[in-house]
């Protein structure tokens, strides 16, 4: 039933991630402020590892659907929220840091 989609997804999925990784490491050094494909580059190589790790896993657990819940939860948890935290958490600081100078020069 379900299994040539699946797998379909996963290879569509592992080349988009390959894909963005490549885009990633080639706009490295690119100069613009606030620049983020540094902090893209972390969260689509975290992306990757974690497929590298789970999914193998997730092949070996096929008997245990409770297991294979727990693992797939997990892989979906970490994956969300490595890219959010890489991808805001360091707006949030430059966003603080433009405040306080902002702030420095209004008081001057």
């Amino acid at each position: 039933g379900a299994l040539p989609y699946i797998i379909i997804l996963m290879i569509t999925n592992c080349i988009s991630v390959i894909i963005a990784n490549v885009q990633a490491y080639e706009a490295r050094f690119i100069d613009v402020e606030f620049q983020e494909s540094k902090y893209i580059a972390l969260a689509t190589a975290s992306m990757l590892q974690a497929f590298v790790i789970g999914i193998p896993v997730v092949v070996l657990l096929k008997e245990d659907p409770r297991a294979i819940f727990i693992v797939v939860s997990m892989l979906i948890f970490i994956t969300c929220t490595a890219v959010l935290l890489l991808l805001f958490v360091p707006k949030v600081g430059y966003l603080r840091e433009y405040d306080k100078t902002r702030k420095s020069r209004a008081d001057s």
